[in-house]
């Protein structure tokens, strides 16, 4: 019952590096935006009556997020476009990320730029205005679940591994 839920979080672990990733795959009333590194962090609270010791875990920040691996070529056609049509627009449009922990330092455009790139770029066919805006949003959630892509605000840039 996907539909039904207001919020998905993904968490994945890398168990070379120890590094947890909390990944929102859907926001219902927003835009699915963040990706967090965490790992998580055993500490000591005391001892129990057995004189035993009771300890808690409490999750540490990192500015490490693992790498995957991306296959361009699995990715659907609308999606394909929709990457190509980024790398465009950040290369004639696009900035130098402002300092923020959630944005890495890499070029980005704003998601309107985007998106009317992805529009100028894609045949309208008879479409409708609303299902040329659900065609860009499934493809920037593909891209986005595949960590392909990263969109922070309303900036969007391509992961690093993603570019070749």
């Amino acid at each position: 019952m996907k539909a039904a839920v207001d919020t998905e979080i993904e968490v994945t672990r890398n168990d070379n590096t120890k590094i947890s990733t909390a990944t929102i795959t859907k926001q219902r009333d927003g835009i699915s935006v963040d990706q967090i590194a965490f790992r998580l962090r055993q500490i000591e609270l005391g001892e129990d009556q057995d004189e035993g010791m009771v300890t808690s875990c409490i999750v540490e920040q990192s500015d490490d997020l693992p790498r995957k691996a991306h296959v361009k070529c699995a990715l659907p056609p609308a999606a394909k476009i929709a990457l190509d049509v980024l790398q465009r627009a950040i290369a004639e449009a696009g900035k130098d990320a402002p300092a923020s922990n959630h944005i890495p330092r890499r070029p980005v455009v704003e998601v309107e730029t985007w998106r009317r790139y992805y529009y100028a770029g894609t045949a309208s066919d008879g479409e409708t205005p609303e299902a040329r805006r659900k065609s860009f949003q499934r493809a920037r959630e593909k891209l986005q679940a595949a960590g392909i892509i990263g969109i922070h605000a309303d900036l969007v840039w391509i992961v690093d591994d993603a570019r070749s």
